[in-house]
Order: structure tokens, then sequence, then C-alpha cells
């Protein structure tokens, strides 16, 4: 009895985890990435999967041959498509870990940038309520915010029911009246 595809199908079982882990990474690294974001203060969970795919895909590109081929040269008794499995597995599991590590290490700064921004949106809100005509100090419920310069400077805009805005903008403590134009056309740079 010929037992070269047993051993080819042992084989294939024992070196059919990259793959796998990969897809589980992608789930892990969108979570990570969405909850502790590494490089911004917030990311969305499907930037955040899609980044961490990359990374894991071009590091198994880059790695694998040659970790698999260090790693054959150890354990001269795995096949080359096995040790290329377990190597291109420990890549993948490398770069969630590293994610998670990014992640945890801005933690700090996320949380300090949220803590700006809702800072800033209060005082906002409070001046609003305070010096605003009555149609848009009364009613806070559309409240826009555009990032100038943050954390230092926001343009914070509430609108009325017929979409005419007012505006202030933060910087720092102080809070100053700043017209009655859109968001949208204060984004665009209009």
């Amino acid at each position: 009895m010929d037992t070269t595809p047993l051993i080819r199908s042992r084989n294939r079982l024992r070196g059919a985890w990259m793959w796998p882990t990969f897809l589980a990474a992608i789930i892990a690294d969108a979570l990570i990435g969405h909850s502790l974001p590494a490089l911004s203060s917030n990311e969305s969970v499907l930037a955040a999967g899609l980044f961490g795919a990359i990374d894991s895909l071009i590091l198994i590109a880059v790695t694998v041959p040659a970790s698999g081929w260090l790693l054959r040269r150890l354990r001269p008794d795995l096949p080359k498509v096995v040790a290329r499995d377990y190597t291109g597995t420990a890549t993948v599991l490398a770069v969630t870990l590293v994610l998670l590590i990014a992640g945890l290490a801005n933690r700090g700064s996320v949380t300090a940038a949220n803590h700006d921004f809702h800072a800033a949106e209060d005082r906002a809100l409070s001046y609003i309520h305070n010096n605003a005509p009555p149609q848009w100090a009364d009613d806070q419920s559309t409240v826009q915010i555009y990032g100038v310069q943050p954390p230092q400077i926001y343009r914070v805009c509430v609108h009325d029911l017929f979409r005419a805005f007012y505006c202030v903008i933060v910087s720092g403590r102080s809070v100053k009246y700043a017209g009655h134009e859109s968001p949208a056309r204060f984004a665009d740079g209009l």
C-alpha cells in the first residue's frame, strides 16, 4: 500500500492554518482598530479590517518565503508547504499583536482628543444658549462640529428649522461668534 497520499493529506492538514487565521485576524484587526485606533482618534470597522488585511498580505508576501526556508533549516522534517504555512500564520498573528499594542499605546491620546472635542462642544453650546437669538439658543439638537485645528480650534454650528446656521469658533477657552455660513461650505473652503 502506498502511504504517500496519506502523508500528503496529513501535511496539508498540519499546514492549513494560515488562511483561516488570516480571516479570523481580519475580524480581530477590525475590532481592535475600531475600538483602539493606532493612528488616529477614530477609525471605522471596515477601514481597520482593510488596514490589517493589507498589512498581513504584504508581510506574508515579503517575509514568508525566507522565514519558511529558515524554519526548514531548523526543522528539516517539515515539508516546504507546512513550514511556509507556520511562518505565515505567525506573521498574521504578529500583525494583529502589533496593531493591539499600537492601539493600547495610542489610547491616551485618543482619550485626550475626545475630551478636548467634548469640552469645546460644551463651551460652544453654552455660549450659543446664552448669546444667540432664541431661534438657535433654544434648539441645540442639531449641532455640527468641524475641527479647524484640533484639539485647539473648532467651529461649532447649530441650525434652526429653516437650515439657517449660527456658528461660533472655540479656540482654547475663548468662544467667538463666527457667522451664518454652513459647515459644509466652510469645510469645502468656499
